[in-house]
C-alpha cells in the first residue's frame, strides 16, 4: 500500500478518534459509537485499494457463495502450493490448484477473493473448488445451517448403514432410471426406528459417488443451492427427519433447485401430515414408500444371539431401543437386560403418547389458522 493511501486512511482514523473524544462528554457508549462510525469507510478504503491492485494485475473477482469463507481458510491452512505476501493491512496468498492461479487477501475479520484470471470459466473454478472440498471433507459431507453463523460444512459421520431388502430394492429402482439419465427423488415415511435411514444410507453407498446430507434447517434455509450444488455436484443428497423441524414448510422454495441437479435424493420422515402438502405433489417425489416395520434381515443381524422370547418383544421396538438393549447386555449381562425389557417398553409407550398429543395439538393450531384465514377473507 502506498504512502498516500496509508496517509488517507490515517487521517480517517484520526478523525474517527476525534469524534469519539468529542462524544465522550455524553458517556463512554456514545464515544464508542462515534469512534466506530469511522470504521466502515476505513475498511472500504483498504478493500478498494486491494481490488484495484488485483485488477491491475489482470485478475477478476468471482463469487463462490456461502462456501467461500470455508474454502478460503481451508485452502490457506492445508494447500501447500502457494506464494505468500504480507502487507501492512493483510496477508495475500496466491494458490495454484490444478493449473489454475487463484488469489485471496486475508484481513483480520474478512477475506477478499477468490481472484482468478478472466480466461478461467466458472465451471472450471467450481470443479477445482469442489474437488478440494471433497478431498478435505471426505466422500460424505454434512451441510447444516445456523441462524447465527450461517452455513456449516463438515465430514458426515452418520454413514452407518445395514443391508436390507428395502435398500436393495431402492438401489435397483434408482439404477434402472439412472441408466436412462433420470435422477430419482424417494420419500421414505414410517415410524421412528423402522430402518428408513439405514436403508437410505445403504442405497447411497451402493450407488457410489459423493453424497451430501442436509439437515432440515439447511434444506429450508436461504442458502444459494444452485451455486452450492454446482460446486459439489453430488451424486446423492439425503435429508433425514424432515418433519422434525417446523422449517420443513420452507423447503418448498428450494426443492426445485435441489431437484434441478442430477443427484438422487432420499428423504425420510416419521409423519407425512407434518410436511407441507406442496411437497407431496407427484412432481416433487418420484416414489413414496411407507416403511411399517424394520426389515427382517436388519433385525436378524441386530438381534443375533438374543433368545427367541426376547426377540419377540424387541422386534416391536424402534432401533434406538434395540441399541439400548444391546448396551445393557454388554454392561449388565443378557439376563439382567432381558429383565429390564419392561422399562424399555414403558419408555416407548410414553414417547408414543407424547407424540400423539403433540400431533393433536399441531392439528388444533392448524385448524385455528384456517379459521382465522377464513374470517379474514
Amino acid at each position: 500500500m502506498s504512502k498516500l493511501d496509508l496517509a488517507k486512511i490515517g487521517l480517517k482514523i484520526v478523525a474517527s478518534a476525534a469524534s469519539a473524544a468529542a462524544a465522550f462528554e455524553k458517556g463512554p457508549w456514545a464515544a464508542a459509537a462515534a469512534g466506530f462510525m469511522g470504521t466502515p469507510d476505513i475498511v472500504k478504503d483498504i478493500k478498494d485499494f486491494n481490488n484495484r491492485d488485483f485488477d491491475a494485475r489482470g485478475f477478476e473477482k468471482r463469487d463462490l457463495g456461502e462456501v467461500n469463507y470455508i474454502f478460503a481458510y481451508r485452502l490457506k491452512d492445508h494447500h501447500k502450493d502457494c506464494t505468500f505476501i504480507e502487507t501492512d493491512d493483510c496477508m495475500r496468498y496466491t494458490f495454484n490448484i490444478d493449473g489454475i492461479e487463484l488469489c485471496y487477501s486475508y484481513y483480520s475479520s474478512w477475506i477478499s477473493g477468490p481472484w482468478v484470471k478472466p480466461e478461467v470459466t466458472d465451471k472450471e473454478l467450481n470443479m477445482v473448488v469442489g474437488k478440494f472440498l471433497w478431498e478435505q471433507l471426505g466422500h460424505s459431507v454434512l451441510i447444516d445451517y445456523k441462524s447465527k453463523y450461517g452455513i456449516v460444512l463438515r465430514e458426515d459421520y452418520l454413514t452407518d448403514s445395514k443391508t436390507s431388502k428395502l435398500a436393495t430394492d431402492l438401489i435397483s429402482y434408482v439404477k434402472k432410471y439412472n441408466q436412462h439419465s433420470f435422477s430419482r427423488a424417494v420419500l421414505l415415511c414410517g415410524e421412528s426406528g423402522t430402518g428408513k435411514s439405514y436403508a437410505a444410507r445403504h442405497a447411497v453407498s451402493g450407488l457410489g459417488g459423493m453424497s451430501l446430507r442436509l439437515t432440515p434447517e439447511a434444506a429450508a434455509s436461504d442458502i444459494d443451492f444452485p451455486k452450492l450444488l454446482k460446486i459439489f455436484c453430488p451424486s446423492a443428497i439425503i435429508i433425514e427427519d424432515l418433519d422434525h423441524s417446523k422449517a420443513s414448510k420452507g423447503v418448498v422454495k428450494t426443492w426445485e433447485e435441489i431437484r434441478a441437479t442430477n443427484a438422487n435424493i432420499f428423504v425420510t420422515v416419521n409423519n407425512l401430515e407434518k410436511l407441507n402438502f406442496a411437497l407431496l405433489r407427484p412432481d416433487r417425489f418420484d416414489k413414496i414408500i411407507e416403511v411399517k416395520e424394520m426389515d427382517e434381515e436388519v433385525l436378524a443381524s441386530m438381534l443375533e444371539g438374543v433368545p427367541d422370547e426376547a426377540k419377540d418383544l424387541l422386534r416391536e421396538l424402534p432401533v434406538v431401543y434395540i441399541n439400548e438393549f444391546k448396551r445393557r447386555v454388554t454392561v449388565e449381562g443378557l439376563k439382567e437386560a432381558i429383565n429390564g425389557l419392561g422399562d424399555l417398553i414403558e419408555a416407548r409407550e410414553r414417547v408414543s403418547r407424547v407424540q400423539q398429543e403433540q400431533t393433536q395439538n399441531t392439528k388444533g393450531e392448524d385448524n385455528e389458522v384456517v379459521k382465522d384465514s377464513k374470517s379474514i377473507v
